[in-house]
């Protein structure tokens, strides 16, 4: 990875772009990769930070993924969920994501799931109003995606005037946090704001 990385810096500086590259990766967890981590620790960390972005395999169980994450913390790693609007099972119990972020685990969501047309819009919605988004992902795959960043941002924008919050500039600076590895603390609502998933969009994968 570090061949890689520093193959991009290279290109980045021929082609005189001004933007820095930070080292990282994405880490899909799972129990052997808990076990490779414990012996790797350093391999995968943001910036030289102490946080590492992770993903969650598809329809894990709730206790599986508190286990990873739990494991992260024991080593002294600040686990950064990806994507979390992703994954219906979270919002079944969602007290569960206010237990997470209260013992220091962080969130990130998909710019593109604040489009009114994307299938993980509502769940955006919730994680918001819940102060729950920490960071963001782009998710571009191609030039449209690009284009449309500026859209995202207007929407998101909107969203704050209306609810009368910071988002954005709170994401900016927890982005320089982690940049400088400096450990935070986000609020954490008592309870959570918002309609509970319930049985019939566990058993049918849709929402009431």
């Amino acid at each position: 990875m570090e061949t890689t990385l520093n193959d991009v810096k290279l290109a980045v500086g021929e082609q005189q772009v001004d933007v820095t590259i930070h080292g990282g990766a994405r880490v899909l967890l799972c129990d052997e990769m808990i076990e490779y981590i414990a012996s790797h620790r350093n391999q995968y960390l943001l910036g030289n930070s102490h946080f590492m972005l992770v993903s969650i395999p598809e329809n894990s169980k709730v206790h599986h993924i508190n286990a990873w994450l739990l494991a992260l913390l024991n080593m002294e790693i600040i686990p950064i969920i990806s994507e979390v609007e992703t994954h219906r099972q979270l919002f079944t119990k969602p007290e569960q994501l206010l237990e997470w972020v209260d013992k220091g685990i962080l969130i990130q969501c998909n710019m593109a799931s604040f489009n009114h047309s994307n299938a993980n819009y509502h769940r955006a919605i919730e994680l918001y109003r819940n102060g729950l988004i920490h960071f963001f992902g782009t998710g571009y795959c191609n030039e449209s995606d690009v284009q449309a960043h500026q859209g995202y941002v207007e929407a998101i924008s909107k969203l704050d005037s209306t609810y009368k919050k910071d988002l954005l500039p709170n994401i900016h600076l927890n982005e320089r946090d982690l940049l400088a590895d400096r450990t935070f603390y986000p609020t954490v609502p008592s309870s959570w704001v918002g309609q509970k998933s319930n049985f019939l969009t566990r058993l049918f994968g849709f929402t009431l």
